[in-house]
This record gives C-alpha cells, sequence and structure tokens, in this order.
C-alpha cells in the first residue's frame, strides 16, 4: 500500500440500493452517491450474481420500465467493475442458517452471507430485512 493512502471500503450492495440507481424514489441520492463512489475507484461494491435476476424482475415487474431500459440497466451492472460472487456451500450454509434465524427469504440472507463471508458491510435501503441481523454490519441507506 502506497503511503498515506487507505485502504479501500467495500460493501455488499443489495437489490433495494441497486434499484435506486435507475428510478427516482426515497433514498435515490445517497444509493447513487454509494454508486459513484464506486465508479470513482473510492470504495468496491460486491454482491452475489443473484444480484442481476432480483434488479430485472423488480425493474420489469416492480417498476414496468421496458424492455430497453431494462437491458441497460443491467448491461451497466456487468460492465461497472461490481464484483458479482455465485454463492459458495460455506455462503449457502450461512444463509440457510440466517434464513431460519432472522426469518427471512433466502435472497435477502444470500446478501447477508456473502457480506459474513466477505467480512465487509452490507450496504441495504431494506431495513425490515436486514437491520435486525446482528451477524454483520449494516449500513442502511
Amino acid at each position: 500500500m502506497t503511503a498515506g493512502r487507505t485502504k479501500q471500503s467495500t460493501y455488499v450492495v443489495d437489490t433495494s440500493v441497486a434499484i435506486k440507481w435507475f428510478s427516482d424514489e426515497e433514498g435515490s441520492a445517497d444509493a447513487r452517491d454509494f454508486l459513484r463512489r464506486h465508479i470513482e475507484g473510492k470504495i468496491q461494491l460486491t454482491a452475489p450474481d443473484l444480484l442481476l435476476y432480483e434488479v430485472g424482475n423488480a425493474l420489469a415487474r416492480g417498476k414496468q420500465l421496458d424492455t430497453k431500459s431494462i437491458e441497460d440497466a443491467l448491461s451497466f451492472i456487468l460492465t461497472s467493475g461490481i464484483r458479482l460472487f455465485s454463492l459458495v456451500d460455506n455462503t449457502i450454509h450461512l444463509a440457510v442458517k440466517m434464513c431460519d434465524k432472522y426469518r427471512m427469504t433466502f435472497y435477502d440472507a444470500a446478501y447477508a452471507s456473502l457480506a459474513a463471508d466477505l467480512e465487509v458491510p452490507l450496504l441495504s435501503a431494506d431495513s425490515k430485512s436486514h437491520l435486525r441481523i446482528d451477524d454483520i454490519e449494516v449500513k442502511i441507506i
């Protein structure tokens, strides 16, 4: 590490934050600020590759965006430098345990278990599902 430089902060970003990059709603400015900092190389964003499926579904069904907008959003995620991880045995095992312990969906637990595996905070806008987790640091925007 170069003198004077600090270690880059890393966050696992969940779908509730990523959706805010592509729509104007409460919290969008904060979500876009994290994305801007990521693009500028000031922080690193990571996620399970599940993010692509959930964002695609949320933009198509929830936000009812047109096909081109959805394709552009998913392409952006793929080319933005966000590190996407496939779930592996340990992450799956931990997600199942979190699912049971916190009575949350496996989808939500997948993000939390990746944050635990990587030992980094989870960045979320879903306080209902994630704020009660005490196994990891959760940053709610």
